[in-house]
């Protein structure tokens, strides 16, 4: 059985949860049954800036300064992922599940791995370019199997910049509900109106703008004023941060507040809604997924170049509430045509997908990578008390 692993996030952001679904669906497709392993770029596990050397495991546990200072730093990896020095010999694999953090600080050491190991690398759904990538990343990453973008501007550049060829494709949370589970709806009874936190609620990067969420608010309060009586909404929020905020908001209009710490539950909790609004691409993602239609709250070009790869209909903060409720009664109106619109799309891409990355893994690999990787940052475990004393209160140490 192969091995792949994967480059992703748990429990930071359901979305990346669904790239990650439809990612190992489209291997899986291609080559069969495999181990899915974990490469974990949850910010609390791996710090954007700085090494890594508060996430080491520690052989020596027996320092009660180090112990007491632990609940602080954090020493220490016990996540069921990648670590950093992980023995990834026997690897087949290893696929960038799609997302902006394709070159960033977080995925350095999966670069890492990828060339001490000479793992074979697909990148799937490349969301962003970073405008510094380290010259030994980029070289492995132009020696990749293959090469998918989630927007065409992405596919510019990297031809631009580095003469790097790719495909465009769909986002891969496009697929995370398997072919086949897909929802029939020949007419809107249920909507489901995803909610985010702006700034002065949630934190970077979980976060919407003041002027998306403001027109968020307003809109949905405004629909559900006006159609409650003939739809049954549902709030549904992704991030824990948010709940509190929709409580504040929409507790006075009766309808249900939906969250779940586990990425796997959202499709029960989409599947009720025959028309999806979302600020938040990937909720266009998951809808569209379940072949159900969705608004796009559009409030910046990295996130709308990635819902039109769903035919999520934008809607602009921009927009006057008028031509908003205007704009959302149209779509209501030919929810029907669109689910099967959205059937006959998300098949047809996933068959061309899966062929692509099944040719890709059946060419010739680039192999060895041959590039000079950094020095392996020096584990914490041989020295916890000096390294910490250089970032205590000089009052603290002894």
């Amino acid at each position: 059985m192969k091995n792949v692993v994967y480059s992703a996030t748990r429990q930071w952001n359901p979305g990346d949860e669904f790239i990650l679904q439809g990612s190992i669906n489209l291997i899986q497709a291609a080559i069969g049954e495999h181990n899915a392993i974990l490469y974990n770029r949850h910010p609390g596990l791996r710090p954007l800036y700085g090494e890594g050397r508060f996430r080491r495991v520690r052989e020596d546990w027996s320092n009660p300064q180090v112990n007491e200072l632990e609940k602080d730093f954090q020493i220490g990896f016990f996540d069921n992922s990648v670590k950093f020095d992980t023995d990834l010999s026997f690897a087949d694999y290893a696929v960038i599940a799609g997302s902006p953090e394709c070159f960033n600080r977080r995925t350095e050491n999966f670069y890492y791995h990828i060339g001490k190991n000479n793992i074979p690398l697909l990148a799937l759904g490349v969301g962003h370019v970073d405008d510094i990538i380290p010259e030994w990343v980029l070289a492995i990453f132009q020696k990749a199997l293959l090469k998918t973008v989630r927007s065409p501007r992405i596919k510019e550049i990297l031809q631009n910049r580095f003469g790097i060829m790719s495909h465009y494709f769909p986002c891969p949370a496009l697929f995370c509900i398997p072919c086949g589970r897909e929802k029939q709806i020949t007419e809107v009874h249920s909507i489901a109106l995803v909610f985010a936190a702006s700034a002065r609620d949630s934190i970077p990067y979980q976060e919407i703008s003041d002027e998306a969420y403001d027109f968020t608010r307003n809109f949905y309060r405004t629909l559900l004023d006006k159609f409650r009586p003939q739809y049954n909404f549902e709030i549904v929020c992704h991030y824990i941060d948010e709940l509190p905020v929709a409580f504040r908001e929409f507790k006075n209009f009766g309808v249900d507040i939906r969250y779940s710490f586990n990425a796997q539950e959202y499709e029960d909790i989409y599947r009720k809604a025959d028309l999806v609004i979302s600020p938040r691409v990937h909720g266009c993602g998951i809808a569209s997924s379940l072949g159900i239609p969705s608004l796009h709250i559009s409030h910046d070009a990295l996130r709308s170049d990635t819902t039109d790869g769903f035919h999520a209909y934008p809607l602009a903060v921009s927009m006057s509430l008028e031509d908003s409720i205007a704009r959302f009664s149209e779509i209501v109106q030919k929810a029907e045509q669109a689910n099967r619109d959205l059937l006959q799309y998300k098949h047809s891409s996933f068959a061309e997908y899966m062929l692509l990355i099944r040719q890709a893994m059946q060419g010739p690999a680039l192999l060895p990578y041959a590039v000079t990787l950094p020095e392996e940052p020096e584990s914490f475990a041989k020295n916890p008390t000096e390294v910490l004393a250089a970032f205590m209160p000089r009052s603290c140490r002894q």
